[in-house]
């Protein structure tokens, strides 16, 4: 909830919700514009939240540090895939952002992030160069 009390109701009903990924973790505030998302959800224009895989990472990588602390406790979004189209995107997914097929966990997860983003509408924010001129619409 904003501290306006309007949020999810605002940012659900436009359909304003951002999904950051891990890389977009501005511990340090040094990041203007994700500083600037985080202003906006505070003030209930836009929702922003966490993948269940982008939090698992953290959570692993980093339990003690800064960015997990940044993240803790924030609303997490989950991507159950309950469909063989939702099968399907996925596999998409990984085919598009790694042509040869994802090599490793991280880069599972990373498609699994961008799937959790389609899956719910949101728009996937992260500084992964190969993701640049990726757009999927739901």
């Amino acid at each position: 909830m904003s501290a306006t009390g309007q949020w999810p109701d605002l940012a659900l009903m436009f359909g304003l919700i951002f999904q950051l990924d891990s890389n977009r973790v501005n511990a340090k505030g040094r990041a203007p514009r994700v500083s600037e998302l985080e202003e906006w959800s505070r003030r209930g224009v836009i929702g922003l939240e966490w993948s269940a895989p982008t939090y698992d990472e953290l959570s692993r990588d980093a339990p003690d540090g800064r960015h997990w602390h940044k993240i803790s406790g924030s609303l997490v979004a989950h991507p159950r895939l309950t469909s063989l189209k939702e099968f399907q995107q996925l596999a998409e997914i990984e085919r598009v952002v790694f042509p040869g097929g994802p090599r490793n966990t991280g880069e599972r997860n990373d498609a699994l992030a961008v799937f959790t983003a389609w899956k719910y509408g949101a728009i996937f924010v992260t500084d992964a160069k190969r993701l640049e001129t990726l757009i999927l619409r739901p």
